[in-house]
């Protein structure tokens, strides 16, 4: 089972499993938001599981650093989107914005999410020569950016749902 890890000031930050959240609760980090009807067997006897978790002090590091590059990770970035015709159909590769061929680096501000279709369309040129406009301005995503897109599946979007609606 998943938990759902909120940062001091209530927003998203990961999801863990119960374990990693059953050490953070005894150290004393975090405090239980919400529980589940399902009750686990400690040394101490049986207690509710957590399925939401708090951190008390704020992780501000997540908030500041940037994600290294890498294909995969501009591949999340972009949320499987072809950052030229906004498909989401198929295999998605990396596009250099500026071609390696022409002095382009692989980095965040070069690199975009695209379908095969727009990748042959383009092939050696920039957007502007090829005729094509980018939806969105790539930039480096912080490590709290990078994780929410990550890891904010159909399970994390569940338990953040249930969360909300308890209000």
């Amino acid at each position: 089972m998943r938990v759902l890890v909120l940062n001091a000031d209530y927003s998203f930050l990961n999801v863990i499993d119960v374990r990693k959240a059953l050490v953070f609760i005894e150290a004393g980090k975090v405090v239980v938001e919400r529980v589940s009807d399902k009750l686990i067997r400690t040394v101490e006897g049986f207690i509710p599981m957590p399925l939401v978790v708090r951190f008390l002090k704020l992780a501000r590091r997540a908030f500041k650093r940037g994600v290294k590059w890498a294909k995969k990770r501009v591949i999340v970035r972009d949320n499987h989107t072809c950052m030229y015709c906004k498909s989401t159909e198929g295999r998605m590769t990396v596009d250099h914005i500026i071609p390696s061929s022409k002095g382009g680096k692989g980095t965040w501000e070069n690199t975009v999410s695209c379908c095969s279709a727009c990748n042959s369309k383009k092939r050696n040129r920039t957007p502007r020569e090829a005729g094509m406009v980018l939806l969105t301005k790539p930039v480096q995503p912080t490590v709290s950016e990078y994780l929410m897109k990550k890891l904010f599946n159909a399970e994390a979007r569940e338990l953040l749902d249930a969360y909300i609606k308890s209000f």
